[in-house]
This record gives C-alpha cells, sequence and structure tokens, in this order.
C-alpha cells in the first residue's frame, strides 16, 4: 500500500485493471506507528518534555492515539508516544522550539540537537 499527497497527483489515467484487498489488511494497522503519514510495523517509545505553551497545547489536544502523558508538573510535561517513522515527529517538536526537548530516545535528541546548531548557524 503506498501513502499519495492528493495535492501532488498530476493526473490520473484508468487502467481498467482491479485489485482485491488483502483480507488481513488494516488501514490501522498499516498506520500503527504513524506521527502522520509515515509509519512503519516496528515501533519506539519516545519521550519528550514540554514546558510553557506546548505543555498546554499537550495537555489539551491528543496528537497520537499512543500520546501519554506521564508526568506533569503545572509548568513542564513528560508525555510519551509509540512511534516508527519519526520523519513528521521532527517537523512537530521542532515547531515548539525551545519550548520542547526530546528525552528518549538519546540518538533522536541528538538529530534534533544538530538540527537545532545547523539553523542557529544559518542566521
Amino acid at each position: 500500500v503506498r501513502t499519495l499527497k492528493v495535492v501532488r497527483i498530476k493526473g490520473l489515467s484508468p487502467l481498467g485493471k482491479t485489485f482485491a484487498k488483502p483480507s488481513d489488511f488494516s488501514l490501522a494497522g498499516h498506520s500503527k506507528g504513524a506521527f502522520g503519514i509515515f509509519g512503519t510495523k516496528e515501533t519506539r517509545k519516545i519521550r519528550a518534555e514540554f514546558s510553557g505553551w506546548a505543555a498546554t497545547n499537550v495537555r489539551e489536544i491528543r496528537w497520537h492515539p499512543t500520546q501519554k502523558i506521564t508526568k506533569d508538573t503545572g509548568e513542564k510535561v513528560i508525555a510519551t508516544f509509540e512511534l516508527g517513522s519519526t520523519v513528521e515527529f521532527r517537523r512537530w517538536i521542532l515547531g515548539f522550539g525551545r519550548y520542547a526537548k526530546v528525552l528518549n530516545p538519546k540518538e533522536l535528541a541528538e538529530s534534533i540537537r544538530e538540527e537545532l546548531s545547523d539553523a542557529a548557524e544559518a542566521y
């Protein structure tokens, strides 16, 4: 199964072919671990800390079915997510700027730190 972005489709041509959906196919299973459209079958736990307006946002909105608030001090929130691909999660977490920090896995936290460092150099 391929996931396509509709606005990028330039044209369609009927092929006169049909297909049968496999009996064991589940859209929920196919998109498991996705934080948007990109998912994988294997997932891993991601822990992130949010403060300020980002903490309020994460408290009020359930961004992912696996999202769990594991600690809430009033000023800060720690949330966990079970994700496969982190492509869209990275964009989302970067959107919070200094109000969000990935705690685990360490390699994801490090790659985001490197991206922020590169962005700072651009200015």
